[in-house]
């Protein structure tokens, strides 16, 4: 073990984040639950937090309260703030998860940038995060250390940005390792007791955002409904504020009975939905990753996903794509799904092995051996 005054100080900027259930709070936890299992010889991992993000424990980590507190990423109050912190703590490879690099300069910087999503459907966007967008992803072009977890950013950033191809290295998420099949029939009842759900139904995971393109996959739950009277659609996922939209969405499409929204689901109860769900649909517009895609196929959940965006980087042949843009293919696949046992038995195991392949610790190795050719160390 190579003594820690000649390991590499590698500051981990997780303020806000940490354990935190949002695509990137989930990198964040992974990534270091990854380095941390890895115990590399060359680098020393501190976190950069905030008092509310409870750091794990056994990590190093420096908090910053007071004049600090609420210097969160994506927030124009962190680039008044952070660069007088910044400047002042010992690194040798700052890592910065998102695409909004505080306005400093700093050596050995590396930033992921996980979409830039309202640069590519501006139309679903407040003009605001668009403009906010437009300037701090010109940044990026200063930079030559670029993570993207994604083919599709990477493409995005070199389409829509201007940045060189040879800047950006794709690493693609883990999944957590609860995320398994659940096959005990009482844990699955209780689930369903609980939160009073049907034997059948057709689940999606995550916000109720336009381009999540909800309106469709619930008009193409309606054109299959009569076929399937004891199927329902669950739409889980913290509420946010679109979420009474899609409900006057269904109350409209007269679905009332038939589709259920659940608003709160702990960690331990997500592996149980995916596990229990007849197949999960994911329709989305765009997404940078979709890693509820991956926890629902980790899960054994059949799988139809629209082929837009990363998505098929990650469904692979695992899956049912169809265009989001399509709702007669779209409840065709959820029909086909729910007709074939074959079918869905076959996308089952095809998707367990996919998500197979996504771990944290084949995640955190590459983020090493990024970190390591940055510093000129052979990775």
């Amino acid at each position: 073990m190579t003594p820690a005054a000649e390991k590499y100080r590698l500051l981990l900027d997780a303020r806000g984040l940490a354990g935190r259930r949002s695509g990137v709070g989930k990198y964040v936890s992974g990534l270091v639950s990854g380095i941390a299992a890895l115990q590399p010889d060359d680098f020393a991992l501190r976190l950069l937090c905030l008092p509310e993000d409870n750091p794990p424990a056994g990590i190093e980590a420096q908090i910053l309260g007071g004049f600090y507190s609420g210097a969160r990423p994506n927030t124009v109050r962190q680039h008044l703030v952070m660069p007088l912190k910044l400047n002042k703590v010992p690194r040798d490879v700052y890592h910065y998860p998102c695409f909004d690099l505080p306005i400093v300069r700093l050596s050995q910087a590396v930033v992921t940038c996980h979409d830039i999503e309202p640069l590519v459907t501006p139309h679903l966007f407040a003009r605001k995060i668009v403009l906010y967008y437009k300037f701090f992803s010109k940044r990026l072009r200063s930079l030559k250390n670029i993570i993207t977890i994604s083919g599709k950013t990477a493409t995005d950033l070199v389409e829509i940005i201007g940045i060189e191809r040879r800047r950006i290295q794709v690493i693609y998420f883990g999944v957590d390792e609860c995320f398994r099949p659940v096959v005990d029939d009482r844990q699955l009842r209780d689930l369903r007791r609980r939160f009073v759900l049907p034997d059948d139904y057709i689940l999606y995971v995550g916000n109720t955002m336009p381009h999540k393109n909800l309106e469709r996959l619930i008009l193409a739950f309606s054109r299959i409904s009569s076929d399937f009277p004891d199927v329902c659609l669950v739409i889980a996922g913290a509420a946010d504020r679109y979420r009474n939209q899609v409900r006057q969405f269904v109350t409209d499409s007269h679905l009332e009975n038939q589709v259920i929204f659940l608003d709160s689901i702990s960690e331990e109860d997500l592996p149980l939905l995916y596990s229990d769900c007849r197949l999960f649909a994911f329709p989305s517009l765009y997404e940078g990753f979709g890693l509820p895609v991956l926890e629902a196929m980790a899960c054994g959940a059949p799988v139809l996903a629209s082929d837009a965006a990363s998505l098929p980087e990650i469904v692979g042949e695992a899956g049912l794509l169809v265009s989001p843009l399509d709702t007669k293919g779209m409840a065709n696949g959820l029909s086909r799904i729910l007709a074939d046992k074959s079918l869905a038995d076959n996308l089952s195991q095809a998707g367990i092995q996919r998500a197979a392949d996504f771990t944290w610790e084949k995640c955190a190795r590459s983020h090493l051996s990024f970190y390591r050719r940055l510093l000129g160390k052979a990775a």
